[in-house]
């Protein structure tokens, strides 16, 4: 199928005229030929010898050696290989049979081609770069049969000394005189094909680069119209298909998987050969149309490019593929990158490229040809050159030359032109011109300038140009649009700049409300792609909520997966604000945001049933759980107060592995204005954690248990919560007890105050059971405290006697004037505390009433103090002076009773004083006499052995008396007295250190009910004098 179409034109080739040609370029009937740009060619840049030989001509289907004179033209040494150099142009001289080669900087090297005879020319030329080879052909022009001279030289040896390149000579040939018309060899040189004018196709096999190779040569293909075409080709690998950007011939097959293909074109014909299995070549006839001569190659994806006067055509090894109808006869097609280029002549017809063969009438039936000199170039006096983009559907450069003879050539990256026109028979005049393509950048430029932006995508995309690069070209087309009101296609240009562009960019040209569907479709692809932001969230389901689009709202809510293409927190956010209340709510419990989730219940919706139930089954934590009851709970109590404070229940008895329940300390404070609640949470959590208020043990005093000491920090966190749970509830039930106590107080003979008495009874109960609960170590102040705030003297009283603080106890009854109940007190407390009785004397004695109505107990009381030495007369003497009311008169018989004791003591201790006396005067002597009075020792017995006492023998002071022996050697001091002595000694020593310790003193005598006997007995020991040898008068 035919596409017909009108190409654009533009300029996308720069042409420039290369100034001083080398004199090569003039001569005529140039055979051009270059690397196509290819890698790796290595040409020798030794300087050539002469050759001396004759050539000869090889054994047919052998490769021989070739020894023949002719012209060498050398020029200073360069630097040869293509990876540097960028490629070698080869230009043959049909005319001397010398080949040219030239560098990119037109320097130029020559060697020849050596010919038999005179009537032997060149004429035809092909660099194979693949295989760094160049195959030259020279034929005979006179009518004997000779084969042509084929000659492979390889071009890192071109130069070298005495090299001769590879000769092949061909088995099959025409007997009468027809030329080759074209040939190919595979980038392997493993096979080769030649074609004649007369329609016979030569194949041959083996490594033409070797010398003395075997070669294997069939006739593959005989026509009765010449060949116009040969081309071997092998199918591309994966992923090089496109890859044309160096002009490349297609690589040597990689395995024997991958077919070698011929394809053979004629003046009439269009055929493929499977080459690939020696013994059977399979024919395929692709069209019964063929070509001129120069009309077709073969490009890098395989394909066979034809070019006919009505179009130019693709071929694959299945038939005939897309064509371009591009009318105009075209004498010459040529290939550069993915270009196609040819050279139309409007007065030439489809033979034209036979016409140096047949002459002008061209081939008809079995003419035999006219000459064999061929004309390589193209010969018209008006030609055009056109670079066609046929991806693109574009003329990329179009240019008319004026000339004789043109020929056209790709290499260094460019296209040249060599335009030749006649000088004088020898010569001619040559032009070169280069055709340099434009950059990208400058293609594009053109491109916009003519707002041309789809072919410019196209053309930046098949460059592999970077995708910010051509997301910018993206958004010069949606501007483009955006200015002729075509939203729409802007908006498609726009979503292809995603990531690349700047998202405000687009987003300010969309504000309007009547765009908002555009807008909107921008932003979901910023979400589909990963890059919105929270704003970008917010601005697309603000456009949802605008347009009313709930299906769409609902449909990006609910998408699956775990990447998500919005913020979360904004969804719920902007769904809020605009009144879709359960769109946030379904999103919150989808994605556990349970806070949120809790705020739209209550907050919103005032759904506070479900929040309940949501806080009591929600898969949250302990902790979060406990955050969002302290943040909610005061409302739910004020709505649903059973329910809520079970759930609080619920959730601070709730045992799981692993786990400890929850404190109940951070929900006080939501209890604030319903005690009756906070009463029935404290109360069960108490019961149901740490069994409280089931088994009441006996009253005690609270104190801390052995176990709570060592307890980790765990349990002091459960005391902690126990001691607050006490507490409150204390505080609460004495709050109660004060509550009824003010309705019984201010109880009219009409009101109810039995209940009143009932509820302060309980309420009385309740807070002793508290404060008789051994088990918590509560603090006494705080408890003392609470109950003498509200006046609560039962709690009051039973702290004091819990702690024994008895004279505050006494105290307090004493301030109330309930001389009973201190009475029985004493006699309960009064061994426990003797100084009791002190205080309730001074009690007494203070209050005329009091003393008038118990002066029976004064007498008692008196002796028992009197009993137990609890006060000298004197201070009771001052008791009762300190107040008016008593008279001397009651404490007369305990006055007397008193002295008498005192001087009967005074007596007692007065006869002890004149024994110690005694005894130490009689001391005194004794030391008196041994200090004065000799000794004398008449102990006839040891006082330790009891045998009669003989010398050596050793006499104490003591009058004690040892055998020497029976005393050990250290032994200073009488053994029978050491005992006594020792502890005398320790006696001294114990009252030295006494002496050091003024605290231990201060303590006792604080202490002692009377201070000065302890004074007494202090100086009785000698604490306060040095202890030392006594002297004796």
């Amino acid at each position: 199928m035919t596409n017909t179409f009108r190409l654009r034109r533009f300029n996308f080739f720069v042409q420039e005229e290369i100034p001083q040609l080398p004199a090569v370029f003039s001569e005529p009937d140039l055979l051009i030929t270059s690397t196509e740009g290819q890698p790796g060619v290595v040409l020798d840049s030794s300087p050539p010898p002469l050759p001396t030989s004759p050539p000869t001509d090889g054994q047919s289907g052998t490769a021989n050696s070739a020894n023949e004179s002719g012209p060498h033209h050398t020029n200073k040494a360069w630097t040869t290989t293509t990876d540097q150099q960028g490629g070698f142009l080869f230009l043959g001289s049909v005319r001397t049979n010398t080949v040219h080669v030239v560098d990119p900087k037109f320097t130029v090297r020559s060697f020849a081609v050596p010919a038999p005879q005179d009537d032997c020319r060149l004429t035809h030329l092909k660099c194979i770069p693949e295989a760094n080879a160049l195959i030259t052909i020279n034929e005979f022009e006179s009518v004997v049969s000779r084969p042509p001279l084929i000659r492979v030289w390889p071009l890192d040896r071109v130069f070298h000394a005495n090299y001769q390149p590879v000769m092949v000579t061909l088995q099959y040939f025409p007997v009468t005189p027809f030329p080759v018309t074209t040939f190919d060899v595979h980038p392997s040189l493993g096979q080769w094909a030649f074609g004649f004018a007369n329609g016979l196709v030569v194949l041959g096999r083996g490594d033409l680069g070797r010398h003395h190779g075997q070669l294997k040569q069939k006739i593959l293909h005989e026509a009765t119209e010449p060949i116009t075409g040969l081309a071997f080709t092998s199918p591309p690998g994966e992923g090089d298909s496109n890859d044309t950007a160096n002009n490349r011939r297609p690589p040597p097959p990689p395995s024997a998987s991958s077919p070698t293909l011929l394809y053979t074109t004629t003046t009439s014909q269009t055929l493929v050969f499977n080459t690939t299995h020696s013994q059977r070549e399979i024919k395929t006839l692709l069209d019964q149309e063929g070509c001129a001569l120069r009309a077709c190659y073969t490009n890098a994806r395989g394909e066979l490019v034809v070019a006919r006067e009505e179009a130019i055509y693709f071929y694959s090894p299945e038939g005939r593929g897309p064509c371009f109808a591009i009318e105009g006869p075209k004498v010459l097609v040529r290939s550069f990158k993915d270009y196609v280029i040819i050279l139309t002549n409007p007065d030439a017809d489809s033979q034209s490229g036979l016409h140096w063969l047949y002459g002008a009438s061209g081939p008809t039936g079995g003419d035999v040809p006219t000459s064999l000199v061929p004309t390589p170039m193209v010969s018209a006096p008006n030609l055009t050159l056109q670079v066609l983009d046929m991806r693109n559907k574009l003329v990329a450069f179009s240019g008319n030359f004026a000339a004789a003879q043109v020929q056209v050539i790709s290499e260094w990256g460019g296209i040249f032109v060599v335009v030749q026109s006649p000088e004088s028979a020898s010569t001619e005049s040559t032009e070169l011109y280069r055709l340099e393509e434009k950059s990208l950048t400058q293609k594009l430029d053109i491109l916009y300038k003519q707002n041309l932006y789809p072919l410019a995508i196209k053309l930046a995309t098949h460059h592999r140009y970077n995708q910010g690069s051509i997301s910018e070209i993206y958004r010069r087309y949606g501007d483009y649009l955006y200015s002729q009101d075509d939203y729409d296609g802007a908006m498609d240009q726009y979503l292809q700049t995603v990531g690349y562009v700047e998202p405000s960019y687009v987003i300010r040209k969309f504000l309007d409300a009547q765009r908002l569907h555009h807008l909107t479709s921008y932003l979901e692809t910023l979400h589909e792609q990963g890059l919105a932001t929270a704003d970008h969230t917010t601005l697309l389901l603000n456009c949802y909520t605008k347009l009313k689009d709930e299906a769409r709202l609902s449909r990006f809510l609910q998408q699956g997966g775990t990447d998500l293409q919005f913020d979360v927190d904004t969804a719920i956010k902007v769904c809020r604000q605009a009144g879709y209340a359960d769109h946030a709510l379904a999103l919150a419990r989808r994605f556990n945001q349970h806070g949120v989730y809790l705020e739209i219940q209550i907050e919103d919706i005032g759904n506070l049933n479900e929040a309940v139930d949501y806080l009591r089954h929600g898969t949250f934590d302990a902790s979060e759980r406990v955050e969002y009851l302290t943040r909610y709970g005061q409302r739910l109590l004020d709505q649903l107060p059973d329910q809520t404070t079970q759930l609080f229940i619920d959730t601070c008895t709730r045992i799981e592995p692993n786990t400890t329940p929850p404190s109940p300390r951070p929900f006080l404070s939501v209890f604030i204005n319903h005690p009756q609640n906070l009463i029935q949470f404290l109360e069960t959590v108490s019961k149901r954690r740490w069994h409280s208020g089931s088994e009441r043990t006996a009253p005690n005093t609270p104190a801390s248990t052995a176990a709570d000491a060592d307890a980790g920090p765990a349990e002091d966190e459960t005391l902690a919560d126990r001691k607050v749970v006490w507490l409150t509830l204390l505080e609460l039930h004495l709050e109660e007890w004060e509550h009824f106590t003010r309705l019984a107080t201010s109880a009219t003979p009409s009101s109810d105050s039995g209940d009143s008495a009932a509820g302060r009874q309980t309420a009385a109960k309740k807070v002793m059971a508290l404060l008789q609960d051994r088990d918590v170590d509560y603090d006494w102040d705080q408890a003392f405290t609470l109950c003498d705030m509200v006046q609560f003297d039962q709690g009051t009283t039973w702290l004091y006697e819990s702690r024994q603080m008895y004279q505050e106890l006494f105290q307090f009854y004493m301030d109330r004037d309930d001389v009973e109940t201190v009475l029985q007190l004493l006699d309960k407390l009064g061994t426990k505390e003797p100084s009791l009785y002190t205080q309730t004397l001074n009690y007494i004695v203070s209050s005329s009433t009091t003393l008038t109505t118990h002066a029976d107990e004064l007498q008692p009381l008196l002796a028992k103090i009197e009993r137990l030495g609890l006060l000298p007369p004197l201070e009771v003497v001052q008791i009762l002076s300190r107040h008016s009311v008593a008279k001397l008169g009651l404490v007369k018989e305990f006055l007397l009773r008193s002295l008498r004791s005192e001087r009967a003591q005074a007596d007692q201790d007065q006869r002890l004083i004149e024994s110690y006396r005694e005894e130490t005067e009689a001391m005194r002597q004794d030391i008196r006499r041994l200090q004065t009075t000799p000794i004398v020792f008449q102990a006839t017995q040891c006082s330790s052995c009891q045998t009669p006492l003989d010398l050596p023998a050793i006499h104490f002071l003591c009058r004690h008396s040892y055998h020497q022996r029976c005393l050990g050697e250290a032994e200073e001091e009488c053994p029978r007295c050491a005992t006594e002595n020792r502890m005398v000694a320790e006696v001294i020593r114990s009252q030295e250190a006494a002496a050091g310790q003024h605290d231990r003193f201060l303590a006792k005598l604080e202490d002692a009910p009377e201070g000065f006997d302890v004074i007494a007995e202090y100086f009785s020991k000698g604490t306060f004098s040095e202890i030392g040898p006594v002297d004796v008068p």
